[in-house]
């Protein structure tokens, strides 16, 4: 069961999105543009949080029409559109992005010095080639990861971390305790890995936004709400006012039972809880 939102609250939505939106042919596709468009009428930012890089997103951010800020690459920093009128654009806490019409708020390490850093552990753990996607082409990066070509210039242009392949003659936990020892996490997966800054963190993304938006309206209280279906979106969960447990067909034993959850699956759940959420907020089809 859904608490029951003050119409005098300002709420923010945090949602995982990774692998829930890819297929717009999705029957349920419809009714979660529909519920998007509720929390537009409502004033309610939805946040997304993801691994990928802000230029990954774009297309994404178009469809479904977002302009609040996003959480990009595993908490490593903050993107926000120059456009966005919620914030100050000349706050010197925000840096200047790569990509046109964007700020940034880095909170793990930039693009340069996770590269950097990449290139220190090669020497340290005396590694023979330990790869970044900067050091690949895209016709290397087409047939490791089977992407088209246009997503792989986009997973290129990095702000904040840098992906390499995981090299089988290492045990990982010594690429970790190297990373670590300088200043960053290396997110190891069986065939790609990700070095970030040790600094990177959703909680304290969710948090910083949280203050800003406090900051904005310093009248009104802000309500956290947080919606994510896998284990990567724990840390969202664990620090967000109202979790909310988008159903799929392996929920992680990790999620607490107290948690709200959705009775549908997937985008069906995702979009039955944002409708719930903006009916308990004093609005909704």
């Amino acid at each position: 069961m859904m608490d029951k939102i003050s119409g005098t609250e300002k709420i923010l939505v945090f949602t995982a999105v990774d692998d829930l939106f890819s297929k717009s042919e999705d029957p349920s596709y419809e009714k979660a543009i529909s519920a998007i468009d509720n929390l537009r009428k409502l004033a309610i930012p939805l946040i997304a949080v993801t691994t990928k890089t802000n230029a990954q997103i774009q297309n994404l951010r178009l469809d479904l029409g977002l302009t609040a800020p996003a959480i990009v690459e595993h908490g490593s920093g903050v993107v926000i559109s120059q456009a966005d009128k919620e914030f100050n654009n000349s706050d010197p806490n925000l840096d200047a992005s790569a990509e046109r019409d964007w700020q940034v708020k880095k909170l793990g390490c930039t693009y340069v010095e996770a590269r950097a850093a990449l290139k220190v552990i090669q020497s340290v753990v005396r590694i023979n080639n330990l790869r970044g996607f900067g050091d690949l082409g895209v016709a290397e990066i087409e047939k490791i990861t089977g992407l088209p070509k246009s997503e792989i210039k986009q997973i290129k242009t990095r702000n904040f971390s840098e992906i390499f392949v995981t090299p089988k003659s290492v045990d990982p936990q010594e690429i970790i305790a190297t990373a670590t020892e300088f200043g960053f996490n290396s997110l190891m997966g069986e065939n790609l890995s990700c070095l970030v800054g040790a600094s990177a963190s959703v909680a304290t993304a969710i948090d910083w936004l949280k203050v800003r938006y406090e900051r904005s309206q310093p009248a009104t209280k802000i309500t956290t709400v947080g919606l994510g279906f896998n284990s990567s979106d724990l840390e969202m969960l664990n620090v967000v006012d109202m979790p909310v447990v988008v159903n799929n067909q392996a929920v992680p034993n990790s999620f607490s039972q107290d948690w709200s959850r959705s009775e549908a699956i997937g985008l069906a759940g995702w979009a039955e809880t944002v409708t719930k959420i903006c009916a308990n907020y004093g609005g909704g089809d």
